[in-house]
């Protein structure tokens, strides 16, 4: 079932037949097909970011930083990174 969620069009088309007896016009048991089968795909992608979520918080070692270390605090350049070093403008003034 989770595989038929990620594809809308295939599980509108499923739900299109019997929702076509259900209201006896084919038109309107395809958009309802298309609406519900969007719906669900969203609520199972919305799911599935959800756990992955989760699950690189709790693989994140929080012993590793140093206590006062600020969660959000911005790595240190790095060289080859795309960023000048303060080197290189020293190295340019010569």
């Amino acid at each position: 079932m989770k595989q038929i969620v990620n594809r809308p069009f295939l599980l509108a088309l499923f739900l299109s037949l019997p929702l076509w007896v259900v209201f006896g016009n084919y038109v309107v048991a395809a958009i309802t097909a298309l609406l519900v089968s969007f719906l669900l795909s969203m609520a199972n992608a919305l799911r599935v970011m959800r756990r992955g979520r989760r699950d690189s918080r709790a693989d994140a070692p929080s012993a590793a930083r140093e206590p006062g270390q600020d969660a959000a605090a911005p790595a240190p350049a790095q060289p080859g990174d795309g960023q000048p070093d303060a080197g290189a403008e020293a190295r340019r003034a010569e």
